[in-house]
């Protein structure tokens, strides 16, 4: 049977089973899903340093996983180990930001993230560059907390996304990347006739393009 592998380098395992939900929607028929999360690292990336431990994390969680799959996907906003996990595996290897961030410059429409933490501003326009996109780029728009913070307080962050969605529109974004793990699943509850693209979707639209022909997900919501 093919299989798709979801690396979470964090090391909360919720985390890792609403990544896999999300993914297991769009997968098609006969094409199973491995989801592993990381034994040590932090719980949650919202700094330098935690995003330095996660990359470390993804090549020892690919070890330990069955394989081979059809792709990989790495399951944090940030795509930390991407380079090194690609040079270590045949497998395509995806992650959220890239393959969101592609999508959006795909479309044409000029876009933005919508994330948690300020930390991500600088780490996500480095994504962003390194991505060299065409389509105009709004910024990135980050409220305050993290990822951990959602599942604590899911009215609070559905508020504080609606409100950096309106800055986001305002500033000229027609596209908003809602760049997290943990927001995944989010979209239909925003209140914004924006096009939302959800990271995890994304990656898993990219790594059935990548993995197997014939096997795409759904579209971003428009």
């Amino acid at each position: 049977m093919r299989s798709l592998l979801l690396i979470n380098p964090n090391t909360t395992v919720a985390m890792t089973e609403r990544m896999a939900a999300a993914a297991a929607r769009l997968l098609p028929e006969g094409v199973a899903l491995e989801a592993l999360t990381a034994q040590s690292g932090a719980p949650v990336i919202a700094s330098r340093a935690a995003y330095a431990l996660a990359a470390d994390a993804v090549p020892e969680i690919y070890a330990r996983a069955r394989g081979p799959y059809g792709a990989v996907v790495i399951g944090c906003f940030g795509d930390p180990g991407l380079e090194a996990l690609r040079a270590l595996t045949r497998e395509p290897v995806v992650g959220l930001a890239e393959s969101s961030i592609r999508e959006a410059d795909a479309l044409g429409e000029p876009f933005a993230i919508l994330t948690l933490g300020q930390a991500w501003v600088e780490m996500l326009n480095e994504r962003v560059a390194l991505a060299s996109v065409r389509t105009p780029f709004i910024g990135v728009f980050a409220g305050e907390g993290t990822g951990l913070d959602m599942s604590r307080r899911e009215a609070g962050t559905i508020a504080e996304l609606n409100r950096l969605a309106g800055a986001a529109i305002a500033a000229g974004a027609r596209t908003l990347i809602l760049g997290g793990a943990a927001l995944t699943g989010m979209a239909e509850r925003l209140g914004t006739d924006a096009r939302l693209i959800d990271c995890v979707d994304a990656a898993v639209r990219a790594a059935l393009e990548a993995g197997w022909a014939g096997c795409p997900g759904p579209a971003a919501r428009a």
